[in-house]
């Protein structure tokens, strides 16, 4: 076990204990204020679910964007497009939670439910302001954060039983 401790620009101090195991992280406080998530810094790993979940962005901004064009097929069920909102978002989440543990590091988890919901704002925001044929839905939003929350249980869930927890 080593500590290394490093200074950031604006004078906070990051102090990361590395050990073996990476599912053991130390929280850095400093003056009250979180300056990363247990330990793990708040950049994304450079691996094939990094480049999975930005090209799911890609796609998510596309669809969530797309002009509905002629008829529309009618939906199997009721609510049918918060089921679709909620699978978007689970993928997307999906995608960057299992980008750190594949690089050896905790996913932060607040710090990508935060990400989901920043995200789910500014998608239903553009859906309201950009499009002619969409709306902006409350109903979606809230779609779109359980799915990611679903997918951030879950992924905390098999990095639990993947450490032997």
């Amino acid at each position: 076990m080593r500590r290394q401790l490093k200074k950031w620009r604006n004078g906070a101090i990051f102090c990361k204990i590395a050990v073996k195991n990476s599912c053991r992280w130390p929280t850095s406080v400093r003056n009250g204020f979180l300056k990363t998530i247990k330990g793990v810094e708040m950049t994304f790993p450079k691996n094939k679910y990094t480049l999975l979940a930005a090209l799911w962005l890609v796609l998510l901004w596309y669809g969530l964007l797309r002009e509905g064009g002629g008829r529309l097929p009618v939906p199997p069920f009721p609510h049918f497009d918060k089921a679709v909102h909620c699978a978007i978002f689970f993928a997307q989440f999906w995608l960057a939670a299992r980008a750190f543990p594949a690089d050896g590091r905790r996913p932060p988890y607040l710090m990508l439910m935060i990400a989901a919901l920043l995200l789910a704002a500014a998608t239903e925001t553009a859906q309201w302001l950009l499009t002619a044929t969409r709306s902006g839905d409350f109903l979606d939003a809230a779609a779109d954060l359980a799915g990611a929350a679903a997918a951030l249980l879950l992924a905390s869930r098999v990095r639990r039983v993947s450490c032997g927890r």
